[in-house]
């Protein structure tokens, strides 16, 4: 099977979008070293929040 550039193209474009959703959510990773100093004893905690905020967000778009 033969492929063909059209395809080629939508395949790079798809990954550049994953790539840029990517560098989204790693915008909302920055703060949390910060918040896990503030809160040493929140443990495991902490990623969990990640995933609360990142789901919110998701939610409200």
């Amino acid at each position: 099977m033969r492929t063909s550039f059209g395809s080629i193209l939508l395949v790079l474009v798809l990954w550049l979008a994953g790539l840029g959703a990517a560098a989204q959510f790693a915008k909302f990773a920055v703060p949390f070293g910060t918040v896990r100093l503030l809160y040493p004893e929140a443990g495991t905690e902490i990623g969990w929040l990640l995933t609360l905020i990142s789901a919110w967000v998701h939610f409200l778009e």
